[in-house]
């Protein structure tokens, strides 16, 4: 666990300098490692992609979310953070493609189906 936390942090100075995270692992991800991020009142999804390193298609994810973040729809859709780099995403130390999205409110998917079948 402590290798993880080894490979978030300088991905977290990246994007918001020297401040003090709050840092929580999420169980669920069988593909990437998603992290909650708490930074002062805000709250951040840390995303490690763990089952590709295809720097165009993770471009072309971002830019889809942005775009959707610039039309007028009627669901929640996640703010992807640039960098300080001015970057939409980054690299671990290990290589791996690291993105951080603006916390939307909701329930962790493993409560949404976890429901008993009758």
């Amino acid at each position: 666990m402590n290798n993880i936390f080894s490979e978030i942090k300088p991905i977290l100075i990246e994007y918001f300098g020297e401040k003090r995270f709050d840092i929580k692992i999420s169980k669920g991800g069988m593909n990437n490692t998603t992290c909650f991020v708490g930074v002062g009142e805000d709250k951040y999804i840390l995303r490690i992609y763990r089952s590709h390193n295809d720097e165009t298609k993770v471009s072309y994810e971002l830019e889809v979310i942005n775009a959707l973040n610039g039309m007028n729809i009627s669901i929640s859709i996640p703010q992807v953070i640039s960098s300080s780099k001015g970057r939409l995403f980054t690299k671990t130390g290990c290589g791996n493609i690291a993105a951080i999205f603006k916390y939307i409110g909701g329930r962790e998917k493993s409560y949404i189906f976890n429901a008993k079948r009758y």
